[in-house]
């Protein structure tokens, strides 16, 4: 079925695509210098979303589309972090911000996704509904029924950490931190695998969950050619092996 927009319809959706597109220029402009940092986040299993322990603590139910499945043993029935839709890697460090229009929180499959950004104070956050439903979303300068496909901006000038949810879905959940110093931010692949291209200099990268930092690579130098590989990156607890305990 076609349906007709009118020219001046088309801008917010040239708005939010522009806001997509842009992250991929802090990749596309270190093409040349074929440099790339390297990790892998660890523990994601030792991360419980605040929701699961919301809906435990009342009525065990959250009005999401991740509901515990009876018919699986309880073991099995344990909801984690997912690590490439729930954390974001924070990027500082020399050079723009690479936000140009801004940055675009996803409401799908009743989450948000990714979970947190972090952006410089005065960046545009778009929340776009993406599910075939309605959501109401409130959070600071949001309070209102964001309709499949309409969009809402928001776009903090304080340093600070601002949180939102869905009055409708309560499993939606989602977080901006606005900080000094961050010029991007990358999701981790679903085995928590980090790759990202960069220009040779030195960083720093921060981990975040649910708006809060759970790790951080201090001063990092990516080369400029090949990949600079960081060790494993704990994002919670991890129990010692018996080699690391000396047993």
């Amino acid at each position: 079925m076609l349906f007709r927009r009118s020219p001046g319809s088309l801008r917010p959706l040239l708005v939010i695509a522009a806001a997509l597109v842009a992250p991929l220029a802090l990749s596309l402009g270190a093409a040349n210098a074929a440099g790339e940092f390297r990790t892998r986040l660890v523990g994601t299993s030792g991360l419980r979303p605040s929701w699961v322990a919301a809906a435990s603590a009342s009525a065990g139910h959250a009005y999401s589309l991740r509901e515990f499945d009876p018919l699986v043993k309880k073991d099995f029935n344990v909801i984690t972090a997912d690590a490439e839709h729930d954390l974001t890697v924070g990027i500082y460090g020399p050079g723009d911000a690479a936000f140009g229009q801004g940055a675009v929180i996803r409401l799908a499959g009743a989450r948000g996704v990714p979970g947190t950004v972090v952006v410089p104070k005065g960046t545009a956050v778009f929340f776009r509904n993406d599910d075939p439903f309605t959501h109401h979303i409130i959070g600071p300068d949001v309070d209102r029924d964001l309709k499949p496909g309409e969009s809402h901006k928001v776009q903090p000038k304080d340093k600070g950490v601002f949180a939102y949810t869905d009055t409708l879905f309560p499993a939606f959940k989602a977080w901006i931190v606005v900080d000094d110093g961050v010029i991007a931010n990358r999701a981790p692949a679903l085995d928590g695998s980090v790759k990202i291209a960069l220009e040779p200099n030195e960083y720093t990268f921060k981990i975040f969950f649910e708006g809060k930092e759970k790790a951080a690579i201090n001063n990092f130098k990516v080369d400029a050619k090949g990949s600079s590989d960081a060790k494993d990156t704990a994002v919670s607890p991890v129990a010692p092996s018996a080699s690391a305990s000396g047993k």
